[in-house]
């Protein structure tokens, strides 16, 4: 069972510049923002500040987020980047990793993290019968998957949007689940966090590897290259 310990975090340090090899993905989408968010809430890619951490804790390789929603209680959990400029919602990408050690019970859904703080224009979310969702524009729309993830267990998904065809996807461990056509509606906001203010809801569990892509792109190589493979080529 995951235990909270609360840290309340100020980062100012910046790494070095991140690039994903060429040889990985075709074409290569820049990397706009790399949050490993294993030690700290660094960019890795020193292009944006740090993110803000509020009641969290880094435990097994992750932050830990303990599922109460920043609306007013001192100890609610705040996981969310500054606004990523360069965000290009004609055709971007956005991944992450997470674990959860059980499923939500108090809503229909939880939050694993949306685009948006307002305008909630785009994310990911687990429902009580542990399937994975798409959920977009408002956070009013939402495409459930027949995809179930697994407790105590860390799950990579990747939500991306094609603008050209206006068409948005979900990808869990490098599985298409979801494919849903619609015009995004984003309101210019260009933050991620792991709450979601249409369903009050916050992300319970652990979480990493936030990058945010300046490009759509496939991440089921068909060259057999894992994950992994691609996660190294930008770290």
């Amino acid at each position: 069972m995951l235990r909270p310990a609360l840290v309340f975090l100020s980062v100012s340090a910046l790494l070095g510049p991140a690039a994903i090899a060429s040889d990985v993905l075709s074409p290569s989408p820049p990397v706009l923002a790399h949050y490993p968010l294993q030690t700290d809430g660094v960019d890795a890619t020193g292009n944006y500040g740090p993110m803000t951490l509020t009641n969290t804790s880094f435990q097994d390789g992750g932050v830990y987020c303990n599922g109460i929603y920043p609306g007013g209680d001192p100890e609610a959990c705040v996981v969310q980047t500054p606004s990523i400029e360069a965000l290009d919602f004609e055709s971007f990408a956005i991944s992450a990793e997470f674990k959860i050690d059980e499923y939500p019970t108090v809503h229909p859904y939880r939050p694993v993290f949306m685009g948006g703080p307002s305008w909630r224009w785009m994310g990911a979310d687990v429902y009580p019968d542990s399937t994975i969702g798409l959920r977009y524009n408002s956070a009013s729309f939402g495409v459930r998957s027949d995809v179930e993830v697994s407790l105590d267990t860390w799950h990579q998904v990747i939500i991306t949007y094609d603008g050209s065809v206006d068409t948005g996807r979900l990808y869990l461990d490098e599985q298409l689940v979801i494919e849903e056509t619609f015009v995004i509606e984003h309101g210019d906001e260009r933050e991620i966090a792991t709450h979601n203010a249409s369903s009050g809801q916050a992300f319970l569990g652990l979480f990493r590897e936030l990058v945010i892509f300046g490009a759509t792109y496939d991440p089921t190589p068909t060259d057999g290259t894992t994950w992994g493979a691609i996660k190294a080529s930008f770290r």
